[in-house]
């Protein structure tokens, strides 16, 4: 895909954004190699670490102020799978919703 092409369809991207409040997945828009949304991985202390795509998307997404993100869940940091508490946590979290907020002061 050439820089023009892949810059028209950024624009596409923003302008459904804008127009829905809604970041959509890559499949929604006719990308492929993602599983639900942005890769995100999961730190020691439960923070989102951000995977290797999505990063103009994100970009989009913090431009329009827009409050929660589609993810795909990829690592989690050994010592949240060795607690049962937060592993629960974070599977009843992902088993109800396929967002994750980006801006702490947006609830998600």
């Amino acid at each position: 895909m050439d820089v023009e092409n892949r810059l028209a369809n950024l624009d596409k991207i923003y302008t459904r954004t804008a127009q829905e409040r809604l970041l959509p997945t890559m499949a929604e828009v006719g990308g492929f190699r993602e599983f639900g949304g942005i890769l995100i991985h999961f730190g020691r202390d439960l923070n989102p670490i951000l995977g290797r795509g999505g990063n103009h998307r994100l970009a989009i997404a913090l431009a329009l102020d827009i409050p929660c993100i589609p993810v795909q869940v990829g690592a989690i940091h050994e010592t949240l799978v060795n607690s049962p508490s937060n592993l629960e946590n974070l599977k009843n979290y992902f088993s109800q919703n396929r967002y994750i907020s980006i801006n702490p002061s947006h609830e998600t």
